[in-house]
């Protein structure tokens, strides 16, 4: 009888190392960022079509070379619990009041925000592009997917309204990006933020790891993403239930243009409807027919531009 036990327990306890091993590698391969890019191409995460549109699209082409040509200096300032948080400025050679903070998504840096970082610009604003936690200048080593990212760009914010005190603010974020936009509108801001756009956010952290792990990964998202949460929790990262971005609109006073690829597959194109039916801001939509994730600027740039500029302008002047 008690060798018969002490079998189950042997059976039981090697079965919870064996499952606690998957739930790290999962946390490894989606949040520590220089595991994921060793990962992404294997769990299909990795799409080349942006860093196609950098050699080949004119738009995307030109507006990096004008980034690059910037040669611009990380700025270092503080959040509100005192850690670096980074970033770049780029000052207009105009005077101007007009700030636009342009966020980047999963596995991107700030200067993949280039060609919305060009066209601000060239409308009249300032722009600030911020590394995101694990990305770019962060010393970080594993991404909140918006989480803390929030308070990374409510950190530049109230850096620009300090030292900016009249400065009009549009948020503008892509995937992730949009995500952490999304999360940022439902904190209490100053009223220099005007407006935000959300290019293909996710609507929740939990619904889109459960959608990679189904589609991309092929694992059970039962008990891996219990487990994996578990981890980043008892890790001081963050608790993937909590990262909601629709909860967070429901709060917004932002008013917020959505943007969507209508042949997404990778934050499914559905998540729009979330987030526009939860947003209590003024809004307004976009859905791009036939984009896929994160290139509807790409797909069509007349409508994308006009109807962005056309929406910023009813706040910004």
């Amino acid at each position: 009888m008690k060798t018969a036990l002490i079998i189950s327990a042997c059976i039981i306890g090697i079965a919870l190392i064996v499952l606690l091993a998957f739930a790290e590698f999962f946390y490894e391969v989606i949040l520590n960022m220089k595991v994921v890019k060793k990962f992404a191409k294997r769990f299909n995460m990795y799409d080349d079509t942006i860093i196609n549109l950098f050699r080949k699209n004119k738009l995307y082409s030109d507006s990096m070379k004008w980034f690059l040509k910037l040669k611009l200096q990380d700025t270092v300032i503080k959040n509100n619990k005192g850690k670096d948080v980074h970033g770049y400025i780029i000052e207009n050679e105009n005077k101007t009041n007009k700030w636009a903070i342009c966020v980047h998504g999963y596995m991107g840096t700030p200067s993949i925000q280039a060609p919305y970082a060009k066209h601000f610009y060239d409308a009249g604003y300032n722009v600030l592009c911020p590394s995101l936690r694990a990305h770019g200048e962060d010393e970080n080593r594993y991404c909140s997917m918006g989480w803390h990212d929030k308070d990374i760009v409510i950190a530049w914010i109230n850096y620009l309204v300090n030292k900016y005190p009249d400065c009009e603010i549009v948020l503008h974020g892509i995937s992730m990006g949009a995500s952490t936009v999304m999360l940022v509108t439902g904190e209490k801001l100053p009223a220099n933020v005007k407006c935000a756009v959300s290019d293909c956010g996710f609507s929740s952290c939990k619904k889109q790891f459960i959608h990679v792990m189904k589609n991309n990964m092929k694992i059970p998202v039962f008990p891996f993403f219990q487990l994996g949460n578990m981890i980043s929790v008892v890790r001081g990262n963050f608790n993937f239930l909590k990262c909601s971005p629709v909860k967070a609109v429901a709060k917004s006073k932002t008013p917020t243009l959505f943007i969507h690829g209508t042949a997404d597959d990778f934050v499914p194109y559905k998540m729009i409807e979330d987030v526009w039916e939860a947003c209590s801001a003024e809004k307004e939509r976009l859905d791009v027919e036939g984009s896929t994730h994160a290139v509807s600027l790409a797909h069509d740039p007349d409508l994308y531009l006009s109807t962005m500029d056309n929406f910023i302008k009813k706040y910004i002047t």
